[in-house]
């Protein structure tokens, strides 16, 4: 019976390695929320302007799902709704003709649909993924010329790319730093590009 000890022993270890790996999906997968403080560079042109504002702060919702495709591969499907910050400018600055006076206040806001292949480094809670966003963004221009006021909004769709670092502090809790990019294309050959970057914060149910 002595001999056959080791072989129970060994045989054993394989399922005990498996489980240990496991416990990285077992902690993070299913629903989570979260919460992102932005930092956006945004440029506007169309066929009469060409600028770039100055670094705006703003923020994003998130929700989402987290799926363990393995021990270290996951997918995340995420829903989020984006406030990339207002930015106030003069109109002298902002028109190439200086055909408008007074000042200008411009921001963007948009609900995002996000894939993020994800993977998780060994048994650690660090992980890197990468970000395809498609989603649906709102840009509003208004300026301020007493005695006139001058209101504009624009709806399209564009998708975004980026990357995103996480590392979980406790099981239900993970810090993300993030950096994304999209080009958005209006009607009326108008171009807003925004790049952003963020920090936040997960919860994972």
């Amino acid at each position: 019976m002595k001999m056959f000890a080791p072989i129970i022993l060994l045989s054993t270890l394989p399922f005990s390695v498996l489980a240990e790996e496991n416990v990285t999906a077992e902690k993070y997968k299913g629903f989570y929320a979260g919460v992102e403080l932005m930092s956006t560079d945004y440029a506007y042109k169309d066929d009469t302007v060409s600028s770039d504002l100055s670094r705006e702060t703003g923020y994003a919702l998130n929700v989402g799902y987290l799926y363990p495709v393995n021990d270290n591969f996951y997918l995340a499907g995420e829903l989020s709704y984006a406030d990339f910050g207002t930015s106030n400018v003069q109109a002298s600055e902002f028109f190439k003709d200086n055909s408008l006076s007074g000042s200008i206040e411009f921001y963007t806001t948009a609900f995002i649909f996000n894939l993020k292949p994800t993977y998780y480094f060994g048994h650690s809670d660090f992980s890197l993924a990468g970000v395809i966003g498609f989603g649906s963004y709102n840009t509003f221009l208004n300026l301020r010329n007493e005695p006139r006021f001058i209101f504009a909004e624009e709806t399209e769709s564009a998708f975004s790319y980026g990357l995103e670092a996480n590392y979980g502090l406790t099981e239900n809790v993970s810090l993300t730093a993030s950096y994304m990019t999209t080009s958005i294309e209006y009607v009326g050959n108008t171009d807003v590009d925004l790049d952003a970057i963020s920090f936040g914060l997960n919860y994972h149910f």
